[in-house]
């Protein structure tokens, strides 16, 4: 089956990508075919912008993710859809992952998108929660990842929950971000930056 053609076809034809996924989730005929590898599974994801994020920057993040020990934790600021979060739980399925966003328009679309790919609800948890005033009360974080336009106040946030050794990727479009970026370091020493590969930027906690 051609999916993108698929896709393309039948969100327009049954209004939006909302009800094509919930007749997806009760198709008989369909759901087995979407048994996706991450690859088929970044691609589908892409293609229905549930995942807002550009291809590289996907593969580095769950190069990363693939790397965390058996139990380790994420946390993820901002979710939207949930694309990102299905990707990392699928990337490893030994970790969990805390996806939390102030929006609860999308909650129950997102668990539905979860259900479709096989992610089990005891891997991920949705935190309805505005980022800059959450304050993290489990164990210490293994990534913390933050996703789209979530930059300094939460950076500054949460970085302090990030275990020794453990990291921060930083998805930033805008062009101010690599400035902010540099304004943490200055005032974090005990984070130095590791790599970066697309819109993604990679920081590491000192042991």
């Amino acid at each position: 089956m051609n999916y993108a053609r698929y896709i393309k076809k039948d969100v327009a034809r049954r209004g939006g990508k909302y009800r094509f996924i919930s007749d997806i989730v009760s198709s008989r005929k369909i759901k087995p075919a979407l048994k996706f590898n991450l690859v088929k599974l970044t691609n589908f994801l892409v293609c229905l912008r549930l995942c807002k994020q550009q291809k590289e920057d996907i593969h580095f993040l769950c190069n990363h993710v693939r790397r965390i020990r058996h139990g380790g934790i994420v946390l993820e600021i901002g979710r939207k859809y949930g694309g990102s979060m299905i990707l990392m739980c699928r990337a490893n399925r030994n970790i969990k992952v805390y996806s939390l966003d102030i929006e609860t328009k999308y909650k129950v679309f997102t668990a539905k998108l979860a259900k479709l790919f096989s992610v089990s609800r005891k891997q991920y948890r949705i935190i309805t929660a505005d980022s800059r005033k959450y304050t993290w009360n489990g164990c210490k974080i293994d990534l913390l990842f933050l996703d789209g336009w979530h930059f300094y106040k939460d950076i500054m946030r949460h970085s302090k929950y990030v275990r020794n050794g453990g990291k921060i990727i930083v998805n930033h479009p805008s062009r101010g971000s690599t400035q902010i970026i540099n304004k943490f370091l200055s005032k974090n020493s005990n984070f130095r930056r590791h790599s970066k590969v697309g819109h993604n930027e990679l920081l590491v906690r000192s042991r």
